[in-house]
């Protein structure tokens, strides 16, 4: 038996991976093993598979008439909140043939009173919510809105609040998981020429809230390096930076004024 690395990534990618290798492979022709296409659950089992579920299911009534207690329920329902839908899911439920015998099933079957109080009660937080968030963006969109906020965030104690948390969280570093949907959560999505501007005005010299220097502190590294011959060396060591900024300043690469 040979084994072969084909690739290696975090645990919170292991299940995209998985399904992308054995869709290359099965496209290429290869003569896999794998009864389903990747990941957790039974995403596409194979014929074999459906039948020995269905033979194992058919005639199960250990579950026939019981119901969910409201406790249950209410478990259930906190187990659930927060949690984003597992990928084989979102494929499986994404397919128009699994959507249209959905559609089906719910066509014919009826509600329950209980489901359709949750389901109207459903319906009308989600409404609420919506009509909720475009009140909210309706109300950012005018300009005294925009510039209160504008000057909210430019505060020294806003600055000082976004300092502080950079000193709390220096060394640390983010777990795979947290990466995995951070990349995921604005894959495809840019920034536009005007919000990179803004960004670029706000966060220019001392008006950054990574600065370690002040203006009169680059206007005397200036100053001393052109006149004293000061290098670049003692200039970082008195200034406590690296002296990779006192390069880029002496050069006019950081620190200008447009």
């Amino acid at each position: 038996m040979l084994l072969e690395v084909v690739e290696t990534t975090s645990r919170a990618g292991c299940i995209a991976a998985e399904i992308r290798w054995i869709s290359h492979y099965r496209s290429a022709g290869s003569r896999l093993t794998n009864l389903t296409d990747g990941g957790a659950g039974l995403l596409n089992p194979s014929v074999e598979t459906r039948r020995r579920i269905g033979d194992a299911m058919r005639g199960n009534t250990f579950w026939a008439g019981k119901r969910h207690t409201a406790e249950s329920k209410a478990k259930m329902a906190a187990a659930h909140i927060g949690t984003s839908m597992h990928p084989n899911t979102r494929a499986a439920i994404g397919r128009p043939d699994v959507r249209s015998r959905i559609a089906t099933t719910l066509s014919v079957r009826q509600l329950t009173p209980e489901e359709l109080v949750t389901k109207r009660a459903v319906a009308s937080r989600v409404l609420h919510t919506a009509a909720a968030r475009d009140r909210q963006r309706a109300s950012v969109t005018t300009p005294m809105h925009r510039a209160a906020i504008s000057a909210r965030q430019r505060s020294p104690e806003a600055i000082e609040r976004i300092r502080n948390i950079g000193r709390a969280n220096l060394g640390r570093k983010r777990s795979d998981a947290f990466r995995h949907a951070c990349a995921l959560r604005w894959c495809g999505r840019m920034h536009t020429a005007e919000t990179k501007e803004k960004m670029s005005l706000w966060q220019r010299g001392a008006d950054s809230h990574r600065a370690k220097l002040t203006w009169p502190q680059v206007c005397i590294i200036r100053e001393r390096y052109a006149a004293d011959h000061v290098s670049q060396r003692q200039l970082a060591r008195e200034f406590l930076v690296q002296p990779r900024t006192i390069n880029l300043i002496v050069h006019h690469k950081t620190w200008v004024t447009a």
